[in-house]
């Protein structure tokens, strides 16, 4: 007896790889956001409910490993989109020369960065920006240093029209 597996068409591949993109960006920009009123230091006199700990323990590998999901899926919906590959959404450092950040590139640097920081600290404390912005770095191949600033408020945009 022969089973026949349900057929899916190329389309209704690149609509559920879409969908799924678009779901991590949200999860992404709601844990950032979301970031801003969660208590961070295990002293918080704001946290009655001890969050803190939870927070210091899953906060940036969730962060990080949202991007580099994000980066990693979007990477081959660039093949052939040179539209969407060079939107920019940020500005990228190397070689001490400073130019706009594409998606293509923005993608790249997520996979490839030794360094991520999603907040900054302002007087003492921890604070999201409301556009909120992640800065990467890393080093290129030839041993060079970059840094790249990305918005992620354009990429949203860019990726919510799919």
């Amino acid at each position: 007896m022969t089973t026949h597996e349900p057929q899916h068409s190329d389309s209704e591949d690149v609509t559920t790889k879409t969908t799924d993109i678009q779901r991590d960006m949200y999860r992404l920009l709601a844990a950032i956001f979301a970031s801003e009123h969660f208590p961070h230091e295990p002293d918080d006199t704001e946290d009655p409910l001890g969050l803190a700990q939870l927070a210091s323990q899953f906060e940036d590998d969730e962060i990080r490993r949202l991007l580099g999901t994000i980066a990693a899926a979007v990477q081959p919906t660039l093949i052939g989109d040179t539209g969407i590959a060079n939107f920019p959404c940020g500005l990228l450092t190397e070689a001490s020369v400073m130019r706009h950040l594409t998606v293509r590139e923005a993608c790249d640097k997520a996979v490839h960065a030794k360094t991520i920081v999603t907040d900054v600290e302002l007087d003492g404390r921890r604070a999201v920006r409301r556009l909120p912005i992640m800065l990467l770095e890393g080093v290129a191949p030839n041993g060079e240093g970059w840094t790249a600033r990305l918005e992620l408020v354009p990429l949203a945009r860019l990726l919510a029209g799919l």
